[in-house]
């Protein structure tokens, strides 16, 4: 994941850059929530993989050092499927920790498995500490019953539009079948960037981001966005014709 704090080591990824703040940062503000409401008895739970396993390990050695207590932390395997034994074991073992606060470090993907093996094992009135990879995920709260386990809290990157995203979304539902519409009066882009294949698009079936899937596409814009910056410059654009130098990924 591009948030992992091991790809900020220069020394082995000297070429990486990253458009979405390290994880040292979420787990400095979990950290910081946990304080601000003097919860210190806790259980911890990550997913399997970088993710979820550095965070889990980051998260335990500055909680542990501000007096927070870890009364319970396992990992949740990349082959969990709700009501497996695994999972079964795991919720047990959760139940057993008698913690009200829950803090879940992991990808959407294995948060989905471990809510749902949640609501199967009725585990409720917790205040479940969410980690920034599904905090707003509608992948997690589109689970059935998700909204019965007690309260959510969580770390989130703010959210940012993509500019002129919405206008070219527009495009395509104004657009006529026969031939290409034109794009709405201030948009930047170009008429030749509608598809046939979206033109069967209508106002009330048009496919629309939601926050996390928008904080994604921000991402990409980002980074799309910052290599052709830095190509630019590298290869003198500026003058109005590029040179044909070789760029290396360090530069």
């Amino acid at each position: 994941e591009a948030s992992s704090a091991m790809l900020g080591v220069k020394r082995f990824y000297p070429s990486f850059l990253r458009t979405i703040p390290s994880d040292e940062h979420q787990v400095e503000l979990m950290v910081l929530l946990l304080q601000s409401f003097g919860w210190v008895w806790i259980s911890l739970v990550g997913s399997d993989g970088d993710y979820g396993q550095l965070g889990v390990q980051a998260l335990e050695e500055q909680a542990t050092q501000q007096g927070i207590c870890i009364a319970f932390k396992d990992i949740i395997p990349l082959s969990a499927r709700p009501g497996s034994e695994r999972m079964w074991s795991m919720m047990h073992h959760l139940a057993r920790a008698r913690t009200t606060v829950v803090v879940v470090f992991s990808n959407r993907q294995l948060a989905r498995v471990f809510f749902e093996s949640v609501v199967l094992a009725n585990l409720t009135a917790k205040v479940w500490i969410a980690s920034e990879d599904w905090a707003i995920s509608r992948h997690i709260s589109s689970v059935p019953g998700v909204w019965g386990i007690g309260m959510v809290l969580g770390v989130a990157i703010q959210q940012r539009l993509v500019p002129g995203l919405k206008e070219f979304e527009e495009a395509y539902v104004q657009a006529d079948k026969g031939a290409h519409g034109s794009c709405p009066s201030g948009s930047w882009c170009g008429s030749n960037q509608l598809c046939s294949a979206c033109r069967a698009f209508t106002a009330q079936q048009m496919p629309t981001l939601g926050a996390f899937s928008m904080s994604s596409a921000y991402n990409a814009y980002q980074a799309v966005y910052a290599v052709a910056h830095g190509l630019h410059r590298l290869l003198g654009c500026a003058s109005g014709a590029c040179s044909r130098d070789r760029v290396y990924p360090w530069q």
